[in-house]
């Protein structure tokens, strides 16, 4: 009865220690540990040198630092085996590229790295300073560009069966015809929605946290499909 006891103690253990929810700081505190993975790992995982002769250093909420946030972010959250490691695919994708235009990730305006087919691997925030400035939605806007880094590693992913059509408000930031539950052929927005749910199933994430997810999926449902 003892060794019964003992071993649910630690399968409750073991489990409590596999649900921990990601720490992700609100503030600057992460800034050290960033720079550190972006000199050591990222800068060459994601071919950055190719642009770069070295890595620039990271400023507190500047764009760079968020697109850095993001990045760790998406290496660290937890996905099912049906998407695999989406920061490993990313990278090996990264790799199979011949080169790059050199529109490097320090231009604040563009922060954006292409093929040489002109496909926007990376993409900065396109939320409002404000946003990013305020601990309320400061996840929401992380969250968000985590999300369209997933977007447009998924354009690379299908090439031009990924491009997008006129959104029927001719918005132009493009839709997609409509949703597709299949992840082998969904468009980079159905991609986006499903990647969404798939961290939120895999991953232990605070009630407000959830809820910030939960709206971006909502926001892509009622922006990005004609039908």
């Amino acid at each position: 009865m003892k060794n019964f006891v003992l071993i649910t103690l630690l399968l409750v253990s073991c489990f409590a220690i596999s649900a921990k929810a990601l720490d992700i700081p609100t503030d600057c505190s992460d800034l050290a540990m960033l720079q550190e993975r972006w000199e050591t790992k990222y800068f060459y995982d994601l071919k950055f040198n190719r642009n770069l002769r070295a890595p620039p250093k990271l400023t507190c909420n500047s764009q760079p630092y968020k697109l850095i946030k993001a990045i760790w972010v998406l290496e660290n959250l937890k996905n099912s085996p049906k998407f695999g490691n989406i920061y490993e695919r990313l990278t090996n994708k990264i790799s199979q590229l011949s080169s790059f235009n050199s529109n490097h990730p320090y231009d604040e305006s563009a922060c954006a790295v292409t093929s040489n087919a002109n496909i926007q691997l990376f993409k900065c925030a396109y939320t409002n300073e404000k946003v990013w400035k305020d601990s309320k939605f400061y996840f929401r806007a992380l969250i968000w560009l985590v999300s369209t880094v997933v977007h447009e590693f998924r354009h690379v992913e299908l090439k031009a069966s990924a491009t997008h059509i006129e959104c029927a408000n001719g918005d132009t930031g493009g839709c997609d015809y409509a949703f597709d539950e299949n992840i082998e052929t969904a468009g980079s927005y159905s991609y986006e929605v499903l990647y969404l749910r798939d961290i939120l199933n895999e991953n232990n994430f605070n009630k407000k946290q959830k809820k910030d997810i939960e709206l971006l999926i909502n926001v892509i449902f009622s922006n990005r499909f004609l039908k």
